[in-house]
């Protein structure tokens, strides 16, 4: 995975397993430093803080399904909307 400069990067799963099991994933490794889960597991307090922090610049969050709808990922950054805003990947067919 390439991540783009200045765009966070939003990536989607089915299942927590899966988002556990990419992150723990050597393909993943290497972009680790700039990454974080959100899951259903996350309590309030670190699910918003995490929806905040998910639409900063080079940030990379892998999540679950439950998150790409109903939740808005507000770009607040000049340098991300100046890059394109965020990069959504979505791993799975709706």
């Amino acid at each position: 995975m390439q991540v783009a400069k200045n765009r966070p990067v939003l990536v989607f799963f089915t299942t927590i397993d899966m988002v556990n099991e990419f992150y723990m994933s050597d393909q993943f490794k290497a972009l680790k430093g700039n990454s974080i889960t959100l899951t259903e597991r996350n309590d309030a307090d670190a699910t918003k803080t995490r929806i905040i922090r998910a639409a900063r610049a080079k940030n990379i969050t892998i999540m679950t399904r439950a998150f790409g709808r109903g939740i808005d990922f507000v770009v607040g950054e000049k340098d991300v909307k100046d890059a394109g805003g965020i990069h959504v990947i979505q791993t799975f067919i709706s």
